[in-house]
């Protein structure tokens, strides 16, 4: 699927015809979400670093003399309203194709480069060293990567997540007290007496107070030391269900999230990248509906909204349906092609999610191939069924079954309105009669700052790449003139 089609299948969604015959302006209000420049307008990604290493000085830093060439070509991208992702090579195709196109454009924009690689492993080598200093090392405690990093579907402004696999507590030497019980035995003054018991009491006060300390406080204090100026953020969040230390590394404004002794992490990162193996659609609708629901403020689950994972398993589970019946219904299906169209998936996971879905009466579970589950049935009601909330979205964990995925994003109408709105938006586009737009996928996803600067960014090392390949190997010598 990330192969661009040719503009060869038809333009009609599953068969259909036109869109519905509802006026735009009945539905067109009802997207209430305001559209948002997501946190990667806020921070700054660092994408393309300045290297000192002279190897690879031509791959990462722009010279001074090609300003003109960058500046050339940022203004060419705004004085377009063009979003960054789409080709202008590219016209005429039926409105599904173009979709699909501008998917696979979008995804090649926005995903991870490896210098955001780099530049991620380099913080986290950082934050396990100042890990292992305060807890006895790597005998004593095991950090592990998991969430979006381990599956490389990792936004520009994404979080780092660790877990912190901790035996025990790093033990501080206590003092020999011997010596001030000796010395109080022989004739001191007052003063001197006074002076060996403040220090003693001040010793074991301090030793006192650290073995009270969480996990979490001496990882903040130990941040505190060993970074100070680096961050610019520190929060110990302990009264949740899942505590950690969030914080944001100045240089790089990276955010990173450590918990401690939780599991699942990294066996969820494990099975998504399986996942990511057995179906290839996941990636690149993974990309844009996180960038979708980032730029409504719909992306975080202790706002209400939807996090990554619960968002990955919902696709992953309508990836099993829509594979059952291509399989079930192989031969009833007019457009075979459609199988592999990007937009169409895409239409179709926000139609389920947004007209057809009862969230409500049906649960999600990924088992056994994926299927859907009765959330007040006896055996799933105790953890899946909230009656002062039935709206909620319920998704079983595959890792584990009494676990609901799902059940902290208590802004699901929302979410399912932002879905229905999106779908009939897009059909609008790709269904006959069309409604012409410059970018089908930019009517839901608005360009951010942040798609811009990488794509003015990409244009300068593609044409400085191509400018280094022109030239020879070895200076040709002049010929003299006779």
């Amino acid at each position: 699927p990330k192969q661009k089609l040719k503009p060869t299948m038809s333009t009609l969604v599953n068969g259909t015809g036109a869109p519905s015959s509802t006026a735009e302006e009945d539905w067109k209000d009802a997207d209430f979400v305001c559209l948002i420049d997501s946190a990667a307008d806020e921070v700054e990604s660092k994408t393309f670093v300045d290297k000192k290493d002279s190897s690879n000085h031509q791959r990462y830093v722009v010279r001074q003399n090609e300003s003109s060439l960058e500046q050339s070509l940022l203004g060419s991208e705004l004085s377009h309203h063009w979003p960054p992702w789409k080709n202008l090579s590219e016209g005429g195709s039926p409105g599904l194709v173009t979709l699909h196109n501008e998917i696979v454009d979008f995804v090649s924009l926005m995903e991870p480069q490896q210098e955001e690689v780099e530049v991620r492993e380099d913080v986290i080598r950082q934050v396990t060293n100042i890990i292992h200093q305060a807890f006895g090392g790597s005998d004593n405690c095991n950090v592990e990567v998991f969430g979006s990093h381990a599956t490389s579907l990792f936004l520009p402004h994404s979080d780092i997540d660790l877990v912190v696999y901790c035996k025990d507590k790093p033990d501080i030497q206590e003092v020999d007290s011997s010596s001030s019980e000796a010395a109080s035995k022989t004739s001191l003054t007052v003063a001197q007496q006074e002076r060996i018991d403040m220090e003693n009491w001040s010793i074991h006060t301090s030793i006192a107070s650290h073995q009270n300390k969480s996990h979490y406080a001496i990882l903040a204090d130990a941040l505190r030391s060993e970074w100070g100026s680096k961050l610019s953020y520190l929060e110990v969040i302990e009264n949740t269900r899942v505590p950690l230390v969030k914080f944001t590394h100045k240089p790089t404004n990276l955010s990173v999230d450590v918990c401690f002794n939780q599991e699942g992490g990294p066996e969820a990162a494990a099975l998504m990248n399986q996942w990511l193996m057995d179906l290839p659609p996941l990636r690149p609708l993974c990309f844009v509906l996180k960038y979708f629901l980032a730029c409504r403020g719909l992306n975080e689950t202790y706002t209400g909204g939807i996090g990554s994972y619960a968002l990955q398993l919902m696709i992953v589970s309508f990836l099993q349906q829509r594979t059952r019946e291509e399989y079930n219904f192989s031969s009833a299906i007019s457009s075979p092609q459609n199988s592999a169209n990007l937009g169409s998936m895409m239409l179709e996971f926000l139609e389920l999610y947004g007209i057809d879905f009862n969230y409500v009466t049906v649960g999600i579970s990924l088992r056994s191939g994926g299927y859907y589950f009765p959330k007040g049935s006896k055996d799933k009601s105790p953890f899946f069924w909230q009656p002062s909330r039935p709206f909620f979205l319920a998704i079983e964990n595959p890792l584990d079954t009494t676990h609901d995925v799902g059940k902290g994003s208590y802004r699901m109408m929302q979410i399912q309105k932002s879905f229905e709105v999106a779908f009939r938006t897009l059909l609008a586009h790709v269904s006959e009669p069309a409604v012409p737009t410059e970018s089908v996928l930019a009517t839901i996803l608005p360009p951010t700052k942040e798609m811009v600067k990488r794509s003015v960014l990409r244009g300068v090392l593609q044409q400085l790449e191509s400018r280094i390949q022109q030239r020879p190997d070895k200076p040709q010598k002049r010929r003299r003139l006779k």
